[in-house]
């Protein structure tokens, strides 16, 4: 944490609220020593409360009001893209070395234009002070406050009689009618499961698949999938087992993301287990380790649990007697 780059950040108190949370986010992952600051999206959106689209998207309007600069990374030997490092506008006079930069010269390219940008917005909020206060002035030396005070009705509309006791005061109803406004199906998720924040999901995919080939086919894959039904928990898993199956090996050797979707080649990994799943599975173990009398069970098994396995019919209470179990 660097209490210097934390109080900058506080300092921007003209951003909205979205953009000025993850600046004083990335603040407090600032390190003072070494200026590095690239915490995953992933823990920028847990930090902020955000999700990871929501996070881009601020990351973005902090880049173009040059605040920061986003350094994009890669692994020098597999290509597999790293996390992103971020320079604070602290730091643009003398900017930290990141390592395994895409493009040196790039960062430096969009330091100085973040520097000029932020340079012209200063000058013009000069300007525009300065151009307020000659209005304000010539204003004030011109006619008094009440000049030509006249005695006309505020309002020009031509008097009506008092509507008579009884009568509606609303003469035509149908122009005070409250008018709906009509809710159109949102593109972006008429084709996804509701739980599914597909945009989250694409970008996760992108960052643990070990070679990203072309990003919109990859999402238009991607979507493809999920309109079909598939599991995205699944695609995730099976993403991560072939970057490890990968690691450390040539670029060349590795299959481009959207070839890898398109052949299926994720269907060849096991789809992750889930919590019912799993559950299932230790109490088949503990009711074959009981009708088996295994020893293990005496001390690893309570009582609580063994009575568990004989309501759902899997044991017997005298298989779990004869296993040594008290219930």
């Amino acid at each position: 944490m660097s209490h210097k780059a934390v109080n900058w950040a506080l300092e921007q108190r003209h951003l909205k609220p979205g953009p000025w949370v993850v600046l004083i986010q990335l603040g407090d992952r600032h390190n003072k020593d070494t200026k590095q600051v690239s915490p995953c999206q992933l823990t920028i959106a847990d930090d902020c409360n955000m999700s990871r689209a929501t996070v881009n998207r601020r990351l973005e309007e902090l880049e173009g009001l040059g605040l920061l600069v986003r350094v994009p990374r890669q692994h020098p030997v597999t290509q597999k893209k790293l996390v992103t490092h971020y320079i604070l506008g602290l730091d643009f006079k003398n900017p930290p070395e990141v390592e395994h930069a895409v493009s040196q010269v790039e960062t430096r390219q969009k330091i100085a234009a973040a520097e000029a940008h932020v340079s012209k917005c200063n000058m013009d909020a000069k300007s525009q002070t300065e151009t307020r206060k000659r209005r304000g002035k010539n204003k004030n030396m011109g006619e008094g406050r009440v000049s030509n005070c006249n005695t006309e009705t505020v309002s020009q509309n031509p008097q009506e009689p008092c509507l008579k006791n009884g009568e509606n005061h609303v003469s035509n109803r149908d122009i005070n009618q409250v008018i709906k406004p009509v809710i159109e199906p949102c593109a972006a998720s008429a084709s996804h499961s509701s739980d599914l924040i597909f945009d989250d999901f694409c970008e996760l995919f992108l960052e643990v698949f070990p070679r990203t080939g072309n990003r919109d086919l990859t999402i238009a894959e991607l979507s493809k999938l999920i309109d079909a039904g598939e599991d995205p928990e699944h695609l995730i898993a099976a993403a991560k087992a072939y970057a490890d199956e990968q690691e450390g090996n040539k670029a060349q050797y590795i299959a481009m993301s959207e070839n890898w979707l398109r052949g299926m080649r994720w269907k060849t990994y096991p789809k992750p287990q889930s919590e019912t799943e799993k559950r299932e599975i230790i109490l088949a173990g503990r009711a074959q380790a009981i009708k088996a009398k295994q020893s293990w069970v005496v001390g690893a098994i309570s009582a609580h649990q063994a009575g568990e396995l004989v309501q759902m019919g899997l044991v017997t209470a005298k298989d779990c007697k004869a296993a040594g179990l008290d219930l």
